[in-house]
């Protein structure tokens, strides 16, 4: 709309790379503008010529207008502003950084936006806490703390330097909004989907890493969050039945693993990336700093949103920031909300400081919170007990009849229905399972109602009635409920409630390892089905998620407990839920390569391109069964490994196909390294061989067996260095042998002799060993320099187990001209390890040393990580160690693009 009024008032101007909404919400090309800003309005103009001869001709927008502006990120333009104004959007591109920040700067300093009143004397910009800028020059300036100024861009040659950072808080004699219908109260907010706004990376040094200063305020955040938060639990429906969701501890689960990393390694520590990248992923949706205050106060202070990242994730952080004002932190202890978009050193260490300023706040009574009088408490809790006595009640007898439904159709031995014969509690603290949260609850003011006192001892009768396997499978219900009767009782966010839980996760644990290691509790345990094998599962992955055993003696249970659950799995087909990711999205439409038992599929996580493995199924009754068998085995033995030499394992996804489940991993755009090394040459060969062989003394020393090891299950990561994949035939080390019999299949030109024939070799059954897999190890090697697979010059696998059995081997690999390719001494060792007798063989981490020894550029150090391979060196005379590979350091060249054979030789 053009209008006549010339702009004589101009507060700056410039170049703009402008795009907006078109029909059907489809997006227009950008095009090359000139913008103005004024003290009332911001016009676009189609150029500066055109703006100086017609003032009249531009596209006007009232400031008063604007309800939203925000950076953003846009593929083609990069960095950008974010721009709504009465109903329309634009998208407003810079020609650098600096400039994107003076104009953000000065448009947010003199337009007025939506206000919600903070309850204090001044006022919260809503848009501004969002996106982390305010309007005020006499407002405190948070850039003023010395640990974490704000990261600006650099100045650029011929710029004006950027202005101060912009300040959060708004007084109330500043310029309001001058429409009632843009005064929002916080309430008002509720269920409006926040903008999901990508990270903006910084330009300045602590975009590549931290500070010591800045490092230490992130760690001791941490550790503040890890001690002082418990887990929160949420009920969600599901066809199944009600399942609990620890919402705190999914979210600190990450910073609780990064933090037990701090203390176990001596020559490094964990990279600035990643630390930066856990913390910010952990608060970013605000929920955990929620309930952090709630925690701290001991009372439901705010009520965050629970629905995730990209759902009113910037409305929680909105609400912690109030409250946080509300109950006397200083404006200058606050971050801004972009901190945890951005995520730079500098950011996050504002995040940090604000928590730990929270934290010592709350240890000293704030001025603008009174205590609650006694008295008026207890009068308070009148009603609260009448209704956690009629909830109470009506759950227990559903909970005792569908507990006692399920024991009869399980069909459990032992006791009648799965009870331990002749129990008779007498007191509360007899119950198998959280003993310290009933005996809380009992110490309550609440407890002394004699109605509720008497429902809650049948309740503890009946959990100290049952035997210790359905006392563990009923005790994540069991756990829900006393929860929920905190919550209505007011106690949730008391810290001894937190100690009980602390105390009774210990002793399930505890009760778990003695049911691992009673033969009749196992037994039991692998007769459960539907959904009681479900929550013996998900109990089982949480005890070994949370790490209860780490002490040296604690390693064969460990080893036992995973046994169990993928016994129980198969068994039961269940799989933990905290396995199953959702977000997979861009699926391609057709597959990357078609195998013989599965489909490779390309598609996007979290921004970064995964592959799909959908196991085709067209078998009926068992065979369909013992795919599914496969499934749940390759998964469960896949997502405990972590070693740089393994692929990595990302999920299940159940949501892309219907009906089909996924395993997802990282997209290996090199492929595999026979591709690799036919596209760039054999150079590094031994060099990959010494990686592929720490993947596999890594794999054995978690006693897994690969069982179908050759260059096409090999992938290449992004820094080329070689990734064990495909453990669809992978046992551990002491499977019986009907497991084995049952994974007959395997790639025949690597099997061993044993394999192929066991009788010839001494072996009653057909079972795979460390052996066999050093011995396909060696034929690995032949074929990574021959880029052949072995005995290529015969084409029947019948002539060629002919040929393994009468103790025929490859030869030498060696170039056209006859010059040989291996060395005397990898020659010599690959020779050992496929020697006929299995006894000759050696071990593989014996073969990583000779390699090592062999050749001094193959470094090996001391783990960094405690994830990394942990490799026993048992030479003669000496004790066992730990080492891995020293990666090398060489600069890879321009990958190319995604290639659809790239998996092509994988077997599924």
């Amino acid at each position: 709309m053009a209008f006549r009024s010339p702009v004589v008032d101009k507060v700056e101007e410039g170049p703009v790379a402008v795009k907006k909404p078109g029909l059907l919400s489809s997006w227009r090309g950008w095009t090359e503008k000139w913008m103005v800003l004024s003290a009332r309005y911001l016009t676009i103009y189609k150029n500066r010529v055109r703006q100086q001869a017609t003032p009249e001709s531009g596209v006007r927008i009232p400031l008063n207008s604007i309800t939203r502006l925000e950076r953003t990120h846009s593929s083609r333009k990069g960095h950008c502003l974010l721009l709504d104004a009465a109903g329309t959007r634009y998208l407003l591109a810079f020609r650098s950084d600096n400039d994107l920040y003076n104009w953000h700067d000065k448009i947010y300093s003199i337009s007025p936006l939506t206000l919600f009143n903070a309850g204090d004397n001044t006022e919260f910009d809503v848009e501004n806490i969002i996106r982390g800028y305010g309007s005020s020059a006499d407002s405190p300036d948070l850039s003023s703390r010395p640990s974490t100024p704000r990261t600006l861009p650099r100045k650029l040659p011929g710029t004006a330097d950027p202005l101060p950072m912009p300040l959060l808080f708004r007084s109330r004699t500043d310029s309001p909004a001058s429409s009632r219908q843009l005064l929002l109260d916080l309430d008002d907010l509720q269920g409006q989907k926040a903008p999901i706004v990508e990270p903006v990376p910084t330009s300045g040094k602590s975009s590549n890493g931290l500070r010591p200063s800045e490092r230490e305020v992130i760690r001791k955040a941490v550790s503040l969050l890890c001690n002082l938060m418990e887990p929160r639990l949420l009920r969600k429906s599901e066809p199944g039945g009600e399942k609990p969701f620890d919402l705190v501890e999914i979210r600190l689960r990450s910073l609780s693993r990064m933090k037990r990393r701090w203390g176990k390694h001596e020559l490094g520590d964990v990279p600035d990336a990643e630390e930066m990248q856990t913390f910010a992923e952990a608060l970013r949706d605000g929920y955990v700093l929620c309930q952090l205050l709630n925690t701290l106060h001991s009372s439901p202070v705010v009520r965050p949103d629970a629905r995730g990242q990209d759902y009113n994730s910037s409305l929680n952080i909105t609400k912690f920031l109030a409250a946080c004002t509300t109950h006397g932190l200083a404006s200058t202890d606050l971050f801004l909300p972009p901190d945890l978009v951005e995520a730079s050193g500098y950011s996050l260490a504002r995040v940090a400081n604000t928590i730990i300023a929270l934290v010592q706040a709350s240890e000293t009574p704030s001025p603008h919170t009174a205590p609650k009088p006694v008295a008026a408490l207890v009068d308070d809790q009148l009603p609260a007990v009448q209704r956690a006595t009629k909830d109470l009640d009506d759950w227990v007898e559903n909970f005792i009849a569908l507990t006692r439904q399920k024991m009869i159709s399980d069909q459990l031995d032992g006791a009648p229905d799965g009870l331990e014969s002749g129990v008779e509690p007498d007191e509360f603290s007899n119950s198998k399972v959280y003993q310290h949260l009933i005996s809380f609850i009992t110490n309550l003011e609440a407890s002394r109602d004699e109605k509720f006192c008497a429902v809650l001892e049948r309740l503890v009768r009946f959990m100290a009635s049952l035997d210790p396997v359905w006392s563990l499978v009923q005790s994540a219900q069991f756990r829900i409920k006393l929860l929920k009767i905190s919550s209505v009782l007011g106690v949730a966010n008391d810290r001894r409630l937190r100690d009980a839980l602390q105390k009774d996760d210990a002793d399930v644990a505890r009760l778990f390892k003695l049911v691992v290691s009673t033969d009749t509790h196992k037994k039991a345990v692998l007769r459960l089905k539907g959904g009681s094998a479900q929550q013996c599962v998900d109990l089982i992955q949480d005890v070994l998620d949370k790490g209860s055993f780490q002490a040296p003696e604690d390693a064969g249970f460990t080893l036992k407990a995973r046994r169990l659950l993928v016994k129980l799995s198969e068994a039961s087909d269940t799989l933990p839920k905290s396995l199953f990711i959702t977000g997979v999205s861009s699926l391609d439409k057709e597959a990357t390569f078609g195998g013989t038992f599965g489909d490779i599929y390309r598609a996007s996580y979290q921004g970064q391109d995964v592959a799909l493995k959908r196991i085709r199924v067209f078998q009926r009754d068992s065979g369909r069964h013992k795919i599914r068998q496969r499934f749940c085995r390759e998964a469960l033995l896949w997502q405990r490994l972590q070693n740089p030499y393994v692929l990595p394992f990302t999920g299940i996804d159940a949501e892309s196909f219907p009906s089909f489940l996924c395993m997802v991993s990282p997209w290996m755009r090199h492929g595999t390294i026979l591709k690799h090394l036919a596209e760039n040459g054999n150079a590094n060969v031994e060099r990959r061989l010494f990686e592929i062989a720490q993947g596999l003394a890594y794999l054995h020393s978690q006693d897994i067996i690969h069982g179908d090891l050759r260059g096409s299950n090999i992938l290449v990561d992004d820094e080329w260095h070689a990734c064990l994949a495909d453990f669809g035939l992978a046992v551990f080390s002491d499977a019986t042998a009907a497991t084995h019999t049952s994974h007959h299949g395997g790639s025949v030109r690597w099997m061993s002799p044993e394999l192929h024939y066991p009788q010839s070799c001494g072996l009653d059954t057909f079972k795979r060993t460390f052996a066999s897999d050093v011995y396909s190890f060696a034929f690995v090697c032949v074929e990574l320099y021959t880029g052949k697979p072995p005995f290529s010059d015969i084409s029947h696998d019948a002539a060629v187990m002919l040929r393994v059995m009468a103790k025929e081997r490859p030869a030498r690999p060696s170039d056209a001209d006859g010059r040989e390719l291996m060395s005397e001494e990898l020659w010599a060792l690959v020779q050992q390890c496929w020697s006929h007798d299995v006894e000759e063989r050696p071990t593989m981490a014996r073969v990583v040393e000779l390699m090592q020894d062999a050749n001094e550029e193959l470094r090996i150090v001391p783990p960094i990580m405690p994830f990394l391979p942990r490799i026993p060196r048992t030479p003669p005379g000496t004790s066992k160690q730990t080492f891995q590979v020293h990666r090398s350091s060489r600069r890879r060249p321009k990958g190319q693009g995604p290639n659809a054979a790239i998996y092509q030789s994988l077997s599924f």
